[in-house]
């Protein structure tokens, strides 16, 4: 009964705090967590890594590979695609 009533607690602290926005950004990855979780690569600390890696892959696949494949010739990947469908 204890956890639930210490969960509870954390949540109505939240929903009275007037920075509610603080709390969902950093506060419930380190009161609302997993113990399992925390300790998968990307995982721990909070979603800010992850967020990192797929802000960046969208900006490389949008701006920054397009801009560097622009003088270039395509690559002839016939002879992959082959051995990959076999």
């Amino acid at each position: 009964m204890e956890l639930l009533s210490d969960r509870n607690t954390t949540t109505e602290t939240c929903l009275r705090s007037d920075n509610l926005l603080q709390y969902l950004l950093t506060d419930v990855w380190e009161t609302e967590y997993d113990a399992h979780v925390s300790k998968l690569p990307l995982m721990s600390g909070g979603p800010w890594l992850l967020a990192i890696i797929i802000a960046f892959y969208f900006y490389f696949s949008t701006n920054l590979g397009p801009t560097l494949m622009k003088s270039r010739k395509a690559y002839d990947l016939r002879s992959v695609i082959r051995v990959y469908d076999d």
